[in-house]
């Protein structure tokens, strides 16, 4: 139960990426306010930064866990590589796309570097 009070925003933003990855892609075609070509892999990177971000931060201020950035990386990559695989296998109007978990992984490694160098600014205030 700890681990939900932890945990649960992240947990709430994994299971609103799952609904949005396996969601028909006409249900988004409404939304043509910022269409411009390849928006869907920015959309991909700031979903997978969120998510490490709001992990990182439930980890090691909440939790007050160490736990190497790595093995925490590990969770939302391997999310992202499922969803894509999902995609394929159980939706009609969507695909996996290699792009899609290359943007996913971005989003990921910029949420690390943007909390190494908070940590490095403000040092022990983040320990």
């Amino acid at each position: 139960m700890k681990l939900l009070k932890n945990y649960k925003y992240s947990l709430i933003i994994a299971i609103i990426i799952c609904y949005l990855s396996l969601k028909s892609s006409s249900n988004f075609d409404r939304f043509n306010v910022f269409h411009f070509p390849h928006m869907d892999k920015i959309v991909h990177l700031c979903m997978y930064f969120g998510f490490m971000s709001v992990l990182i931060f439930e980890t090691f201020i909440i939790a007050k866990k160490r736990y190497p950035l790595f093995v925490l990386a590990l969770i939302p990559f391997f999310c992202g590589i499922t969803m894509e695989v999902l995609q394929g296998l159980l939706t009609t109007t969507r695909s996996a796309s290699f792009s899609d978990a290359i943007f996913n992984t971005l989003g990921i490694l910029i949420s690390v570097y943007l909390w190494l160098i908070i940590r490095l600014v403000y040092g022990e205030k983040f320990e």
